[in-house]
């Protein structure tokens, strides 16, 4: 997995991803017809705009790597994670932790 420019990052650190639609919010989705992290208002103009737009499917970006899209919900630590930092972090807990995938969404944000 690459590793994208310091300045595509929140305040420069790696707590979370600009939006790659307005380059100021914090990216919360990510859209793979797109292959776009957006922040919610972001997503709800783009997506919101025609019917064909409102069948993309989004995922919550991983609550771990604020990065890639998830795929899992870990209702032990209320976390969305992607497959990768799902197998990280629950490589020894997979037992013990209730964990659940999540489907992407579709249609307008509210």
């Amino acid at each position: 997995m690459s590793v994208p420019d310091q300045e595509n990052y929140v305040s420069g650190d790696r707590s979370g991803r600009l939006c790659d639609f307005c380059n100021e919010s914090k990216a919360l989705l990510y859209c793979r017809a797109d292959s776009a992290r957006l922040c919610f208002n972001c997503d709800r103009e783009v997506h919101s705009t025609n019917p064909l737009f409102k069948k993309h499917n989004r995922s919550l970006l991983c609550d771990s790597c604020n990065s890639s899209p998830s795929s899992i919900f870990c209702c032990t630590e209320s976390a969305v994670l992607c497959q990768n930092c799902d197998w990280e972090n629950h490589n020894n807990f997979k037992s013990i932790h209730d964990r659940r995938p999540i489907e992407g969404l579709m249609g307008a944000l509210l």
